[in-house]
């Protein structure tokens, strides 16, 4: 028999922040979204259980048991595009306004 130690932290959502200093805990619903491909939002931490997490663009270390089929696990690539729009007003003046559109692309 394991004797799992359920965290009792309050916050939640480490998106684009680091998890510093934690260990032999089971981190259950935590969003570790990094913007980043291969990022390790994980700094000094060691033998944590990771379970349905958002776990999207991270890298953890070796010693993590990560629940995969409860986690969201997966390597995405950001773009930008931009487009000119151009707007002609009654005064004969050309406005252009940029807008821009991001995507992702699974990588890994």
């Amino acid at each position: 028999m394991t004797l799992e130690l359920e965290t009792t932290r309050k916050k939640k959502n480490y998106s684009l922040q680091t998890l510093e200093d934690v260990h032999g805990e089971v981190l259950d619903g935590y969003n570790f979204t990094q913007e980043e491909p291969h990022t390790n939002p994980f700094v000094r931490c060691s033998n944590l259980t990771l379970r349905n997490c958002n776990l999207k663009n991270c890298d953890w270390p070796k010693d993590f048991i990560v629940e995969e089929d409860s986690c969201f696990i997966g390597h995405f690539q950001k773009e930008i595009k931009y487009t000119d729009i151009e707007f002609k007003c009654s005064s004969g003046e050309t406005i252009t306004e940029r807008k821009e559109k991001a995507t992702e692309t699974k990588i890994d």
